[in-house]
Parts: structure tokens; sequence; C-alpha cells
């Protein structure tokens, strides 16, 4: 791809890329607020420190599963914006001489 096709088609990409990494950032800690109330409720009267809720929800698949859903799409962000800013840059060379 050349620098104009960057810069015409990777703004969006770079939006759409941010949406998918905060919504799954919203989506882990969703998980985890469902969690803590399940094993709360699970749990009540029992002498359960919030240091142990949170390892038993670490621990769960359902929490993983959003955690690495949230670090690929972080990433998915980060490639198209950093493609984004170097060809912003090289466009800047470019005008430059």
């Amino acid at each position: 791809m050349n620098v104009e096709d960057i810069l015409d088609k990777y703004p969006d990409m770079t939006a759409d890329a941010l949406e998918r990494f905060k919504t799954a950032a919203v989506e882990k800690e969703r998980v985890y607020a469902k969690s803590y109330l399940e094993i709360k409720a699970r749990t009540a009267g029992e002498k359960v420190t919030v240091g142990e809720i949170d390892a038993l929800i670490k621990s769960s698949p359902e929490w993983y599963a959003a955690a690495m859903e949230e670090i690929k799409a972080e990433s998915g962000w980060t490639r198209c914006n950093e493609r984004l800013m170097a060809a912003k840059k090289q466009a800047s060379l470019r005008a430059a001489f």
C-alpha cells in the first residue's frame, strides 16, 4: 500500500480498531463484575476475602477469554495506529522537500 492509500483508509480502520479495543475492555469489566456478584452470592456467610474472590475470577475461563480478546483488540489498534502514524510522517517528509 502506498502512503496515499494508507492515509485514505487507515483513519477509519484505526477508529474501528479502537472501538473493538474499548468494547473488549468493557466486556472484560462486565465479566469481572458479573463473576464477582455470582461468587459473592455463592459464598454468602463464608469468610472470603476480596483477594480470594479476585483470584477466583481471574482464574475463570470466561475472564481469561475476555482478557485475551482485549489483548488482541489492543494489538490490532496499535498496529493500525502505528501504520497510520508512519504514513503521516512519510507524507510530511515528502511535503517538506
